[in-house]
């Protein structure tokens, strides 16, 4: 199944939030841990910002997991 470029960062999104909820993270959290800023991180999470390697792994790191737990549900 060929997924479109939205369908991806939506995907990946939703598995940061639910990494992020499952840690009882919040926004604020992460902006301290990545210096992004929480608005930022939302959008990320609802993909309507797309998300760069470095930003992701950024992210990653925060929650201390790896960009291929975070990249997972593209192969479900």
């Amino acid at each position: 199944m060929e997924l479109k470029e939205q369908d991806i960062f939506t995907r990946i999104g939703t598995e940061i939030r639910r990494c992020r909820e499952a840690k009882g993270l919040s926004l604020s959290d992460i902006e301290a841990a990545t210096g992004l800023d929480q608005s930022n991180i939302s959008k990320y999470e609802k993909g309507k910002k797309k998300l760069g390697v470095y930003t992701l792994y950024r992210i990653a790191e925060a929650l201390e997991t790896t960009i291929a737990d975070l990249t997972k549900a593209l192969y479900r």
